[in-house]
């Protein structure tokens, strides 16, 4: 009978530690699964933390961008006007000067050095007055006048000015014109620009090279583009310099070469036409500039704006003030948003943050609005 007491107890004691052990394991199970959870909700937490950071990155970039932007122009724009003020009270005493000394070399036939003295005054009045243009086209803010026109044109005019000089100079010209579509500019600006930059190829190379222009389509900024390049095989800018060539008055060419606003004043053109100009060069191999016009094809005409999406009222209110209106409305952040070269403009297109976050910008990349 104690032994059958003895077993029937074993027996219980063995089932308890094993109802025990269930009950443990399931507490363990049930730890384990809210904790798990707990690091679920962590793991999101983290994420969206990262995104946020990120978000704010972001937009801290763009701030940094368009200040950037903003100091650029307020410095440009101090200087226009400190160089126009001072070019207005030179010009009128520096044509009296230029005058008068036209009129003594006429007259002067005696003595060969005072025609000689005259003559080196006309020369540097010459030069004066090229720079006062200069400084004043400069400081003057001029509004393209815009046309569709073809751009091969507009360097075909310019290669024939510079015809003879290529030859005296025995230049090869290369070109490589492929077909593009029309662009909206403003003619005389953009002959300027094309001018100074053939110019500052022909002057690097003094005794003999070799001048490649090129006319193509690109793609930039998730835009297309008709591009515009100039090469020569002169002797190139240092690196250190390259950051520099569009400053006002920074010039490699010797004194009394240049004036140091050809790039400035290039680059202000390309500008307004909400283009771009860039510099690639190597020392003692020459170098290549390229100027660069945004266009959006025929078939995006028809497709919803952003000014539509947006209902910024710039298409009914104010429409001048917007660089995309009428005619860039699909490629608007190149246009007049993060990734133009133009003016910090923070009244449309988010310009002031990254129009990456921009709901057309998303909308266009994402398929998602396509009429």
């Amino acid at each position: 009978m104690i032994i059958i007491r003895n077993r029937r107890y074993l027996a219980y004691k063995k089932n308890n530690r094993t109802q025990k052990g269930h009950l443990c394991t399931s507490r363990l199970q049930l730890i384990i699964s809210e904790q798990r959870g707990r690091i679920s909700c962590l793991a999101s937490q983290i994420d969206e933390f990262q995104r946020i950071i990120l978000d704010q990155n972001d937009i801290i970039d763009g701030l940094k961008h368009s200040r950037e932007k903003i100091v650029q122009c307020e410095k440009l724009a101090a200087l226009g006007r400190f160089t126009a003020d001072v070019a207005h009270e030179i010009r009128n005493p520096l044509t009296a000067v230029g005058g008068f000394a036209r009129r003594l070399l006429k007259k002067l036939t005696d003595s060969e050095r005072e025609r000689e003295y005259a003559r080196i005054i006309v020369s540097e009045v010459d030069r004066l007055e090229k720079i006062l243009k200069d400084v004043l086209t400069f400081s003057r803010d001029t509004k393209p006048v815009f046309e569709k026109l073809s751009i091969v044109d507009v360097v075909n005019e310019s290669l024939r000015f510079f015809a003879d000089i290529l030859v005296d100079q025995s230049i090869t010209v290369k070109q490589d014109f492929n077909d593009v579509p029309y662009v909206f500019i403003d003619r005389n600006q953009i002959r300027q620009v094309i001018d100074n930059l053939t110019s500052n190829a022909v002057d690097a190379m003094p005794e003999r090279g070799v001048l490649t222009v090129k006319i193509g389509k690109e793609f930039m900024y998730d835009i297309h583009c008709v591009a515009v390049s100039i090469t020569d095989t002169g002797t190139g800018i240092p690196h250190e310099k390259l950051d520099m060539i569009f400053e006002p008055f920074v010039t490699s060419k010797e004194i009394g070469q240049g004036t140091g606003l050809g790039l400035p004043i290039s680059r202000k053109i390309m500008e307004e036409h909400k283009g771009f100009i860039r510099c690639e060069s190597k020392l003692n191999e020459g170098s290549t500039f390229k100027i660069m016009f945004p266009y959006q094809p025929e078939e995006e005409a028809g497709k919803m704006q952003c000014w539509e999406l947006m209902k910024c009222g710039k298409d009914r209110l104010n429409a001048g003030e917007c660089s995309a209106y009428p005619h860039h409305g699909r490629i608007c952040w190149a246009i007049a948003g993060t990734f133009c070269d133009g003016k910090a403009q923070g009244s449309y297109a988010q310009k002031i943050e990254n129009c990456k976050r921009c709901k057309f910008y998303k909308s266009i990349h994402s398929g998602t609005q396509t009429s």
